[in-house]
């Protein structure tokens, strides 16, 4: 099978796992054999390529992506890979999450401080982040360039990401950490998928530097971030991941960007109420009812009193039907009135003032 080596970068796939965007390329010279064969062989990359206790998997360990930013200096005309997802994060370098799975979520109140991560690295192992792995040349996976392949060498040393003097002292080592929610309809949450602000969601990125507080072993170093958490009950439940970004030097002047992130998996946002919603069916059908039984009773009234005269109709009153017309429409503005008010309130309270009395959620997803 031969695949072009021209392969333009496919359109971009917000909600699959990075091996299946390599299938979105559609200019691939590949007969529909060919493609069904390219997923065999994607399909058993997959799972020769992820860690048994990875979060992916249902399990509780971090993941980490490795992307090459810029060539070795002996290199100057290589070709650099596309990210790949090593088969575990070096030992000592990955994201923990220091505060439970959030159980308190309420629909659209904000939690503050609601997820606690620390990120952590070890620069003596980053040469870990080569075991296993083979670097992939072109667009998404879809062609192969034949050039220099790359590798780590070391020593490693951190590459200062931010250089912004109006933040901070502007010498930030790690540029990129934030918390990303992805809602019950995305597959992977990983931390390359778009915020579109509904089904999938980011916090502002933080900024900080390594604190290197561990005397007898200086390569080691870590730093703590906070984050506020706010969702919608409409996509729940969630995996809620804590993401941090950093970037090092080779020996041969190469530098690589390091994303690693740890999940909470199963997060359920809790309505704000106890009100059940229902279905917009039935409350069609209760207001045509109420609509015909109202009209019943205007044409009840406007029939005796047409026929006032007759003896069967005198027995009919027409001041209690225009009382019970008048009741009924008061009632039914009460309630609307009633229902938009309490909904109106129950929106500006804080998530302390909330109690949750609701049904029991369904059992969160293993892990």
């Amino acid at each position: 099978v031969t695949l072009s080596s021209s392969c333009p970068r496919p359109p971009r796939l917000r909600y699959a796992p990075l091996g299946l965007q390599a299938l979105a390329c559609r200019h691939c010279d590949a007969s529909i054999t060919s493609m069904a064969i390219r997923v065999g062989f994607l399909l058993l990359a997959s799972l020769s390529g992820v860690t048994a206790d990875g979060y992916d998997l249902g399990g509780e360990d971090a993941i980490c992506w490795l992307t090459q930013t810029t060539l070795a200096t002996n290199n100057p005309n290589g070709t650099l890979p596309d990210r790949v997802q090593l088969n575990s994060c070096p030992t000592g370098t990955y994201v923990s999450l220091d505060t439970a799975k959030p159980t308190a979520l309420v629909d659209n109140i904000e939690c503050p401080d609601c997820l606690d991560y620390t990120m952590h690295v070890n620069l003596e192992n980053l040469i870990e982040a080569a075991d296993g792995i083979k670097f992939v040349y072109g667009s998404g996976g879809c062609s192969d360039v034949v050039g220099k392949d790359s590798e780590l060498v070391e020593p490693f040393t951190p590459f200062v990401m931010d250089t912004d003097e109006t933040d901070g002292d502007g010498t930030n080592d790690i540029g990129h950490a934030n918390v990303h929610s992805c809602g019950n309809q995305v597959g992977f949450c990983i931390p390359f998928i778009g915020n579109d602000g509904e089904l999938a969601t980011h916090t502002s990125a933080s900024k900080d530097s390594w604190g290197w507080d561990n005397v007898d072993s200086p390569n080691v170093g870590s730093v703590t971030f906070g984050s506020d958490i706010i969702l919608s009950k409409d996509y729940s439940p969630y995996t809620i991941i804590a993401h941090g970004r950093f970037e090092f030097t080779g020996a041969d002047g190469a530098k690589w960007r390091m994303d690693m992130a740890a999940a909470h998996l199963g997060v359920v946002v809790k309505p704000q109420t106890r009100e059940k919603t229902l279905d917009m069916g039935v409350i069609m059908i209760g207001t045509i009812v109420a609509a015909l039984a109202l009209l019943f009773q205007v044409g009840l009234m406007v029939l005796t009193m047409m026929h006032y005269s007759n003896k069967i109709m005198k027995l009919s009153q027409v001041n209690v039907l225009v009382l019970m017309i008048f009741a009924a429409v008061l009632g039914i503005l009460i309630v609307m009135l009633t229902n938009h008010a309490r909904r109106s309130h129950a929106r500006t309270r804080t998530l302390s003032q909330l109690e949750y009395t609701g049904p029991t959620p369904s059992p969160p997803i293993p892990g």
